[in-house]
């Protein structure tokens, strides 16, 4: 859906479906960093479950802010949140 990139990390808003007609849906936010050609460290920071829609932005200086809205059982549904970004992933 969205990737960001802040600082040395990868920022993705992606859809996640799991499981068929009964599985999982929603949307994964993750944070990526690189380590080698191919190689990723990969932190998933939220899951949206049932989202539709979304949205991230930069925040300011390693934040991030994500936005969702509707699921499929309600378009009250909305979810606002500014998130931390470490440098290193986990640590």
């Amino acid at each position: 859906m969205q990737t960001l990139q802040q600082g040395s990390s990868t920022i993705k808003l992606d859809d996640y479906d799991y499981g068929g007609g009964v599985g999982v849906h929603g949307l994964r936010l993750q944070q990526r960093r690189l380590l080698v050609p191919g190689v990723y460290l990969v932190k998933t920071l939220d899951f949206f479950d049932d989202a539709r829609e979304g949205a991230i932005s930069v925040e300011g200086p390693d934040k991030i802010r994500a936005h969702s809205k509707g699921n499929y059982s309600s378009d009250d549904y909305e979810v606002d949140r500014v998130y931390s970004l470490k440098p290193w992933v986990y640590f």
